[in-house]
């Protein structure tokens, strides 16, 4: 029997394979339509792109040119900005939390 993947494998996976599902009828890249379609399975963390200005900003910084369809290298660009954009809110939320705590205490 195969060994059990972690949470994150399994969270890796499921980006790729989402990836890949709304790809399907492209080869394998993604319109920009059907980009907006994938980010609407991040409604919280996507908020930045409901916005046509937003997704054209965050198509920019992902490297897409005008006309371009969006590759899995584009789209994992994305992911890294999300994931960069969560961590430094995390990171604040947990200062805040310590900062509380180290008050309460004095």
């Amino acid at each position: 029997m195969p060994p059990q993947n972690s949470a994150l494998e399994n969270a890796i996976s499921t980006v790729v394979d989402n990836f890949h599902n709304a790809a399907a009828s492209n080869g394998g890249r993604l319109k920009k339509e059907e980009f907006r379609r994938l980010l609407s399975q991040l409604p919280n963390m996507a908020e930045r792109e409901k916005s046509d200005q937003g997704l054209r900003e965050s198509l920019c910084r992902m490297g897409v040119r005008d006309g371009e369809d969006i590759s899995f290298e584009h789209f994992w660009r994305y992911i890294e900005m999300l994931a960069t954009r969560e961590h430094r809110r995390e990171g604040t939320r947990s200062c805040f939390h310590r900062c509380k705590t180290s008050c309460l205490l004095l």
